[in-house]
């Protein structure tokens, strides 16, 4: 089973639930998918522990965040501009 799959289905039977997402990916198509999908946030795996007890607080408190080095990227997305993936 996907991520994405399990995101669904957890959500689908506990909509209360705050999710983050966890990838090895950058690509924004992915991150504007698990957003879209219900996920309250993505973050890349390779990100400081103190960043993902942050992260797992605002979810918990009801608040969305991406990744911070996907956020500029989101933002271009959003705003019609090309989003350059890492690599």
């Amino acid at each position: 089973m996907s991520g994405l799959a399990a995101l669904q289905l957890i959500l689908q039977n506990c909509p209360d639930r705050s999710i983050i997402m966890l990838s090895v990916s950058e690509e924004v198509e992915g991150l504007t998918t698990a957003l879209q999908a219900g996920a309250k946030g993505c973050l890349i795996k390779h990100i400081d522990a103190d960043y993902v007890m942050r992260a797992i607080r605002r979810a918990a408190n009801g608040e969305s965040l991406p990744a911070e080095s996907m956020a500029p990227k989101l933002l271009r997305h959003l705003q019609g501009g090309d989003a350059v993936t890492a690599g």
